[in-house]
Formats: C-alpha cells, sequence, structure tokens
C-alpha cells in the first residue's frame, strides 16, 4: 500500500503481511492513536488480515488475523462499549466478528453454521433494545441472517437454499418503506433472487452515526417532507454538546421536545412520529424545528399531511 500527497507524489508505503497480501476493503475512521488525526483501517488477504495504520504516514497502529476469510467489506459501527473509538464489522471471514476500532479487540463473534459472510449492512434497532442490528448474507448455506448488534444473538433467519448456486451475496439498508422509524432491508443470491424484509418497529431517539465527525454545525431539510406520520431530523455536530430539538405548531406553540446532554460528535438522527408530549397524534398542517446547540441554532419548515 502507498500513500500520495496533495500533488499525488509518494508520500509513504505499507508493506501487508504474508503472501497473499492484496487489500479487500480500506476504511478512514476518527484517530485512534492519540495523534489528532484519522487512521486507515484495511482488511486484505485470505486469512482475515486486518491492520490500522496512521493516515499521514503509513505508521502501524495495531495488526490483527481472525483466520480464514474470502474478500470482505469493512462497515463501521456505533461505539458499543462507550469507550469513545468507532466500533467496526466485516464481510469475509466464516464467523461473524464486531471488533473496537482501538486495538482492535474483538466485543463479540458469533459462528454462523455457515461459511463465508459474503455481506453485512449495518441496519436500525430492530428489536427494540434501542442498539442497533446488523444484516448478514452468508455464502453454503446461502442466508440473510440479522444479528442483534449487542451480543451477536440471532434475531432472524432466511435461508435461500443450502447449494453453493442459491449462496446468499449482498444485503443492504434501505430507508423506512412502512412509514416507521425503522429501516428496511434487502437480501439477493446468486440466483438472481432479491427479498425485502421489514426493519421491525422502532422508537422514536437519536443515534449518532459512525462515519467521520462533521467539520460544522448544520441541520438539514427533514425527510420524507412532507410526511405522514413520521419524519427524520438530520444534524451535525463537530463537537460535543447539549442537543435540543423543540417542533412548534405555526401559532408558536411548543408541540414536542426532545433534550440530549452531551450529545457526541456526529451525524444525528432525530425521529418525530407527529405525536405531542403526551404521545397524542398531532394535526396536519405547517410545523417548525428549532434546533440548538451551545450558540448554534437553526430552523426548518416541514408539513405533515394525512
Amino acid at each position: 500500500m502507498v500513500g500520495f500527497d496533495t500533488l499525488g507524489q509518494l508520500s509513504w508505503s505499507y508493506t501487508l503481511a504474508g503472501s497473499l497480501n492484496a487489500p479487500w476493503s480500506l476504511r478512514e475512521i476518527p484517530d485512534v492513536n492519540g495523534d489528532g488525526t484519522p487512521e486507515i483501517l484495511g482488511l486484505y488477504g485470505f486469512n482475515g488480515g486486518l491492520f490500522a495504520i496512521t493516515e499521514d504516514a503509513g505508521i502501524p497502529v495495531w495488526t490483527a488475523s481472525l483466520g480464514a476469510s474470502n474478500g470482505g467489506k469493512i462497515v463501521l459501527l456505533n461505539d458499543l462499549n462507550n469507550n469513545g473509538y468507532v466500533d467496526f464489522a466485516l464481510s469475509g471471514p466464516q464467523v461473524f466478528y464486531r471488533l473496537d476500532s482501538y486495538l482492535g479487540n474483538v466485543l463479540w463473534s458469533v459462528p454462523l453454521n455457515s461459511s463465508y459472510v459474503r455481506g453485512i449492512d449495518y441496519l436500525s434497532d430492530v428489536n427494540g433494545d434501542n442498539i442497533r442490528d446488523i444484516a448478514v448474507a452468508t455464502q453454503q448455506p446461502g442466508k440473510i441472517i440479522v444479528l442483534n448488534g449487542a451480543n451477536g444473538t440471532m434475531l432472524s433467519e432466511y435461508v435461500f437454499g443450502t447449494s453453493i448456486s442459491q449462496r446468499g451475496d449482498r444485503v443492504a439498508r434501505l430507508s423506512s418503506i412502512d412509514g416507521n422509524a425503522s429501516t428496511e432491508f434487502v437480501g439477493g443470491n446468486r440466483e438472481g433472487r432479491v427479498i425485502c424484509f421489514s426493519g421491525g418497529q422502532n422508537t422514536v431517539g437519536v443515534e449518532p452515526e459512525p462515519a467521520s465527525i462533521p467539520t460544522e454545525f448544520s441541520v438539514s431539510q427533514n425527510y420524507p417532507n412532507p410526511f405522514n406520520p413520521t419524519t427524520t431530523i438530520e444534524i451535525d455536530l463537530p463537537v460535543q454538546g447539549n442537543l435540543t430539538v423543540k417542533v412548534f405548531d405555526v401559532l408558536g406553540r411548543e408541540v414536542r421536545s426532545f433534550d440530549y446532554e452531551k450529545a457526541s460528535a456526529g451525524v444525528h438522527k432525530i425521529v418525530w412520529d407527529g405525536t405531542n408530549q403526551r404521545g397524542m397524534s398531532v394535526a396536519s398542517g405547517v410545523y417548525f424545528y428549532h434546533v440548538r446547540v451551545g450558540e448554534k441554532t437553526a430552523v426548518r419548515r416541514m408539513l405533515m399531511l394525512k
């Protein structure tokens, strides 16, 4: 592997261990070694090789191996153990792992009674425990499996078949189709079959996405808009802060309030289900949401149509 500067000049190189050392997946992750710059997380080889290296110099931070693997994609997850570092999971190995990006430690692992993991995506909270869950596609038998994000317990399983021609290949999260706060997902197999699955029921809440930290405060237009009855408000926080979102009607009366102390830096999604503080549905019409973090504020207009 090599890194280049902004002029396209070779800046650093990093040699992967072993003879079968082609990298299959690379992801930028927030700083884990305390130098203030992001790191690069990588998956390579047929031994489930993992590494984290500094983004600016290609210096190793940690390495690990997960055993036999075939291809693979890294997906970033939220910080399950609250140590301040994002988690990640990956396709490729024969055992499914949730790992901590700080040192590559395994938080939990689960054998799936199948061969290689062929696909993976991060779902919303399927089982109502306020922790996002994970969808997995396996090779043989070909399966689509939903795992509890907290501990790897199997929540559901769909079997395409047992032959290699029926292997599960891909799984991908969708936006909500049925109007609730959960996200549906699709799974596909080698035969060309694609099946859409319900994401289940979900509760209103705030969810930081495990992506790169935003550089500035911003509030996006809610989506969908117009809506009935659920809509999502997305907020970018560059630093930790007390987050307040208030919904007002056209007469300036407060309808609903969301308050989160010490919301972490990241991308947050607040889902409003069209109810007031007492849990009663509000009427169709124009509403305004006011977002405040410290001295930063923003106001947007939205429309409920029943």
